[in-house]
């Protein structure tokens, strides 16, 4: 029996149908991803990870400014590594990758009743819009709930539409934005920003749907979940960080010259153009942009990666404006997304944030398994390269964001708040503990506070028990923010009051 034309062109039309592209174009991107260089919080998460599984508890003696989930998602990947002997970044970004199948499994729910050609164009989009501008800050909280978000905007545009949804759809889409929202409070302003649209579009008030509820309950049962399984991140962390991490983060201005503060203008300019006849679809996923870029404002730290989300969901909209509207898609059209895309694309110029090898030279001839302590404020200069470099951290703090305030009110010439000498005691006192429960070979220590050469090791050597053990590491080989000693003398054993944990290396 043989096929004629027909049936060889209706094979292979099936073939390629917009799930087995995109199907494929997933896989090509998974294998890609693994040489991403992955954020610096997210290798830090992956050490709390492990230190959670040996036992070791978060907020009182891991000093940790983030909510607990981020870090009870990454648990059961630390345990898969530990048994199967796969390394933990590459299964976390496989997890990552997963969470992209689902999201654009869930979109396509929504498109099916587009041609193939654009259900296929929609959906590498929209894996490129979650890869793309997020590549070198792989895995940050604000990237996962990128990827969580595009259904719920379609489900809220569809509701626009006056098109109804089944119940058990809205509730998974619902969950999946509620967990990954949690991650980060802020990201809140988005469903709001959503919501908003969607009252102004329909001209009703309806709040009680199952995406609501499934936010609402989410919210409740999270904030319950933390205060019965970690008490101590509203006891101890929360009054700290209101005390002391208002002054730290980078540039303020870097907020204003970002690629997505750089984007919001050129989008302005290109919605105005279609005003009035701009899809609902792309109208919801402006809202998102709106409500990410709230979210960056809030924030305002200056941090990058807070604006990828903001380029992602802009090059959505955009990308939603030119395919979903009827008529063919022109050449004028193509090129703008092609110009969008090449801007989002820019962080592919380098693998790597130079910060990030900043100690490479203070931490080259140290050999593998060598225990290092670190006081420092920037924790990009150590990390992800002492994981890369296979030492071993003995320390509780990620970065010791607490000195530039304590620094500041020091060089105002004003005394230190009670709540503010307490967080110094406990600088001191923790990193005294840390020491003498694991000592470690090197201390690599930032030789003064932002905003002037405010001489750190001083202010630790005012703790009497920390002195002492100080004075067992000569100073090494420095760089202009980051100074090395190296222990020369052996340290006195813990007394029995100090609280030691062995550390999961």
């Amino acid at each position: 029996m043989t096929l004629d034309t027909a049936q060889w062109r209706s094979r292979a039309n099936h073939a390629l149908s917009p799930a087995t592209i995109t199907a494929g174009l997933w896989l090509i991107a998974l294998i890609f991803v693994q040489f991403a260089p992955f954020s610096s919080d997210s290798w830090w998460q992956m050490w709390i990870a492990r230190q959670m599984n040996a036992g070791i508890p978060l907020y009182e003696w891991i000093n940790e400014t983030n909510p607990p989930l981020w870090f009870w998602m990454a648990r059961p990947v630390a345990y898969l590594s530990a048994f199967t002997g796969l390394p933990q970044p590459n299964l976390m970004v496989t997890g990552i990758m997963l969470q992209i199948a689902l999201s654009l499994s869930l979109c396509w729910i929504f498109l099916r009743h587009l041609s193939p050609s654009r259900q296929t164009l929609i959906l590498a989009g929209l894996l490129f819009c979650m890869i793309g501008p997020h590549y070198i800050e792989f895995g940050q909280r604000d990237h996962m709930a990128l990827i969580a978000l595009p259904p719920y905007v379609l489900l809220i545009a569809w509701r626009a539409e006056g098109k109804a949804a089944s119940w058990a759809l809205a509730l998974v889409i619902g969950s999946f934005a509620a967990l990954m929202i949690a991650l980060k409070p802020h990201i809140a302003l988005v469903p709001i920003a959503l919501e908003l649209w969607l009252i102004y579009k329909s001209r009703s008030f309806k709040p009680f749907r199952p995406e609501t509820l499934c936010l609402a309950i989410g919210a409740v049962v999270y904030i319950a979940s933390i205060a019965i399984f970690a008490p101590a991140y509203f006891t101890d962390i929360i009054p700290a960080v209101t005390a002391a991490y208002g002054d730290f983060g980078g540039h303020k201005l870097r907020v204003f010259l970002s690629r997505a503060a750089l984007m919001l203008p050129i989008v302005a300019l290109y919605f105005w153009s279609f005003r009035g006849s701009i899809p609902p679809t792309a109208q919801a996923f402006l809202a998102m942009g709106v409500g990410f870029t709230g979210s960056m404002l809030v924030q305002f730290k200056g941090f990058l990666y807070h604006g990828d989300p903001v380029a992602s969901a802009m090059l959505m909209a955009v990308l939603f404006n030119i395919v979903w509207r009827e008529g063919p898609i022109t050449l004028h059209k193509r090129t703008l997304l092609v110009a969008m895309v090449g801007f989002a694309l820019s962080p592919f110029v380098q693998n790597e944030r130079p910060y990030q090898q900043y100690a490479a030279p203070l931490v080259s001839d140290l050999a593998p398994g060598t225990k290092v302590a670190t006081v420092l404020i920037d924790p990009t200069q150590t990390w992800p390269l002492l994981e890369r470099n296979d030492l071993i951290n003995v320390s509780r703090y990620y970065h010791h964001w607490m000195l530039v305030k304590i620094n500041s009110t020091l060089r105002s010439g004003e005394d230190l708040s009670p709540k503010l000498q307490a967080i110094a005691d406990d600088i001191r006192s923790d990193l005294a503990n840390d020491l003498l429960c694991n000592p470690p070979d090197v201390l690599l220590v930032t030789p003064g506070a932002l905003g002037g050469q405010w001489p750190v090791v001083d202010f630790l050597k005012q703790d009497p028990r920390l002195a002492p053990v100080i004075s067992a590491y000569s100073e090494g080989p420095a760089l202009e923010h980051l100074a090395r000693y190296d222990r020369v003398a052996p340290l006195p054993a813990p007394t029995p009051d100090l609280e030691c944990y062995a550390l999961a290396p």
